[in-house]
């Protein structure tokens, strides 16, 4: 979920020339991808407590993936957008619910050495994504840069398989 904009952050000036928009629309770019957290953060926990983590993660990183990868190939700045909107829907409830499953399977140190592991990669990746992002952009366009989002489908797979569908 960390990965929305830090990853594709260093295309952002190529995706507005390509699209002949502006700088002052970058804003936007980020806002759509990072904007749902703030709605559907919540509503996301609810329906994982209601229906099972399961039932809630596989489809958040199934649209965080296919969204992510949809938008390589937005053929406007509007539908750009509109799929960063609904990839952002997807990622809303990734970091929440990873700290939700470390809660769900262990316990004290452990459960608190797991966490702050956790808040160490989400921060490490602040430091490597922008890099990877703008390495992928140089190699390949813009467009290249949003090929990582393809590990949300693998993950959607992982975890569909081995995270118990009757578990609350």
């Amino acid at each position: 979920g960390i990965l929305a904009n830090p990853l594709v952050g260093p295309a952002i000036p190529d995706i507005l020339e390509a699209f002949d928009q502006p700088d002052s629309r970058a804003g936007l770019f980020v806002a759509a991808g990072t904007l749902p957290g703030i709605v559907m953060a919540p509503v996301i926990g609810v329906l994982a407590d209601r229906f099972g983590r399961r039932a809630v993660l596989v489809p958040c990183l199934t649209a965080f993936g296919a969204f992510g990868l949809l938008s390589a190939l937005a053929p406007t700045f509007q539908i750009l957008l509109g799929l960063r909107l609904l990839q952002g829907i997807g990622s809303a409830g990734l970091i929440n619910l990873a700290v939700v499953l470390l809660g769900d399977h262990w316990t004290g140190l452990e459960r608190a050495r797991l966490v702050g592991q956790n808040a160490a990669v989400l921060t490490l990746s602040l430091a490597i994504f922008p890099p990877i992002g703008g390495l992928l952009t140089e190699i390949g366009g813009w467009r290249l840069s949003f090929a990582p989002y393809a590990i949300g489908l693998a993950t959607a797979v992982l975890i569909f398989r081995r995270l118990d569908p009757a578990r609350p």
